[in-house]
């Protein structure tokens, strides 16, 4: 697959006040986009400031050199797949700039993983148990679905729709792989929005403010982002 044939859309944003115009384009993740795809969701979602805390920073994941390794070698299983999505900026000519977005896709199994670090476990609990009273294969007569394991705007590209068109770029995704469903846990309201606008329904919800682990809460600073929601959509 090269570049060309994998672009999915091409958007041209026009010039706003205190924005200047941008063309950009949504492709699948192929060979050559793999590490600058896992070096922008690293220093995105390890992201540790309090203007932008992610559920994965949270967990302490950033100072966690081992962790920070886990997470980066699950991105690349799952960008091998081939089926991830990401918005690159183009210049007048087509030619491909920077990722300014990035959404993991993988398709679902049903065999658990086993984790080294105690932030990937803790973070897997708390997917797990967002999405446990929901059976989405019985829920939509499916026998497996896409879901994603990471997704983030650069800060620059925020509130321009730029999620919203990689949410829209599932139902191409779920079309060439003959996955009628996608559902993942959304863990910000911003995506959490996206999704709704874009068609994904909410299935399950969790309040992080009240959420325990062993009789502990796990994120004690959730306020900004109290609950997280197990959304999905079925295409055809």
């Amino acid at each position: 697959m090269n570049s060309v044939s994998s672009v999915i859309k091409r958007v041209c944003l026009a010039k706003t006040a205190g924005r200047p115009a941008i063309k950009y384009r949504i492709q699948l993740i192929d060979d050559s986009l793999v590490e600058g795809s896992v070096e922008f969701m690293e220093k995105r979602l390890m992201a540790s400031r309090k203007s932008h805390m992610t559920i994965t920073s949270h967990l302490g994941s950033s100072s966690d050199k081992e962790a920070v390794d886990e997470f980066k070698s699950l991105w690349r299983k799952y960008f091998s797949e081939g089926i991830s999505v990401a918005a690159l900026l183009e210049d007048d000519f087509g030619n491909q700039g920077p990722v300014i977005a990035c959404n993991v896709l993988y398709k679902e199994s049903m065999s658990e993983t086993e984790f080294r670090t105690d932030p990937m476990r803790l973070l897997d609990q708390t997917m797990a148990d967002a999405k446990k009273h929901v059976d989405v294969l019985k829920t939509f007569n499916c026998a497996d679905y896409i879901n994603s394991g990471g997704f983030s705007v650069a800060r620059d590209f925020q509130s321009q729709g730029i999620a919203t068109e990689l949410l829209r770029a599932r139902a191409e995704v779920c079309r060439l792989t003959n996955n009628p469903v996608s559902a993942n846990v959304f863990t910000g309201p911003h995506t959490q929005k996206a999704a709704a606008k874009t068609g994904f329904q909410t299935l399950s919800e969790l309040d992080l403010r009240k959420y325990r682990i062993d009789d502990r809460i796990v994120f004690p600073e959730a306020d900004g982002w109290p609950t997280i929601k197990f959304m999905a959509q079925k295409y055809f």
